[in-house]
């Protein structure tokens, strides 16, 4: 029987612990080291898979071949630069990095040193959106909405880039379009940090896509709706509940829950797989210097309209 794939866990916050309990529950994997500055909520996040606590990334590239990054963003950038220069395979949080230069920066060094690097753009493993990308082909429009209530998390950076960009990816993983213009708001309006943010994009193929987001919200909510020249598609990624419309004249719905496992799972699936040969990495650092630039775009697209 083959040894188990050692994993570290860079940053042992919300989201590093859930992914430390996710990577232990599948097989073929052995998680072997949580890693955060504070080394008590290492060892408390440690203890549950049991593995080392560190406080350092020092000690990781002896112990593991491979890591998740679920540091802060603002620090994505040094702490992915020290574990790829040491050989180590990365599944990076999003986004890649806080600006485009620093997220090329991370997909070359990648590149250089022999490295698999995956961005954690999640949203592009939730069965509701991989149902609402089947059923719609040619998509005309796109509307995003995402609402997240005040919790303190990501506020390292803007709401551009801590909860718009999950929906700048797939709009782009919907059209594969480049984009033509962009035009966005945001509030409070630059130099402050924006916590309510709206876009609109035209791309090249003519595809309009709008985005709003906010993390002052009262309740969550994530919805897509896309409209093609045969169908309307609308996708709960809260609920899983997908809604297709073909053709207003006869009013054919179908509406059910997409089905699949939860998308943390098979995010994290994918990246054992790709780091085993039994598939490709699923969203690259190319996608996520993509989404970054975008992010970017966006941005200073909203402090131009002040």
């Amino acid at each position: 029987m083959a040894s188990p794939l050692s994993m570290g866990i860079v940053g042992a916050g919300a989201m590093g612990a859930k992914h430390a309990r996710t990577l232990a529950s599948l097989p073929g994997v052995r998680v072997a080291r949580i890693i955060d500055r504070d080394i008590e909520r290492a060892r408390a996040v440690a203890a549950e898979v049991q593995a080392q606590a560190s406080a350092t990334c020092r000690d990781l590239p002896g112990t593991a071949s491979a890591a998740v990054v679920a540091v802060p963003a603002s620090e994505h950038h040094a702490v992915a630069c020290e574990l790829l220069r040491a050989g180590v395979h990365l599944l990076v949080e999003k986004p890649l990095a806080a600006d485009a230069a620093q997220a090329e920066e991370l997909r070359s060094l990648a590149h250089h040193h022999g490295c698999l690097l995956q961005v954690g753009h999640i949203e592009r493993f939730n069965p509701a959106f991989h149902a609402l990308h089947k059923a719609i082909v040619g998509p005309r429009f796109l509307r995003f909405e995402r609402r997240s209530p005040f919790t303190g998390r990501g506020t390292d950076v803007d709401v551009f880039c801590d909860l718009m960009i999950h929906d700048l990816d797939l709009a782009l993983a919907l059209t594969g379009a480049p984009v033509r213009s962009v035009e966005a708001r945001a509030w409070p309006p630059p130099p402050e940090l924006a916590h309510v943010g709206w876009a609109r994009l035209v791309f090249e193929d003519g595809v309009a896509a709008e985005f709003f987001a906010t993390r002052l919200a009262a309740a969550p909510a994530r919805t897509i709706q896309v409209i093609s020249d045969g169908a309307l598609g609308e996708a709960d990624l809260l609920t899983r509940a997908v809604r297709i419309l073909r053709g207003p004249a006869d009013g054919q719905v179908a509406f059910r829950a997409a089905e699949g496992e939860d998308a943390l799972r098979s995010q994290d699936r994918a990246f054992l797989d790709a780091l085993t040969g039994r598939g490709p990495v699923p969203v690259d650092g190319e996608a996520g210097v993509r989404a970054v630039r975008l992010t970017e775009r966006v941005r200073s697209a909203a402090g131009g309209s002040r």
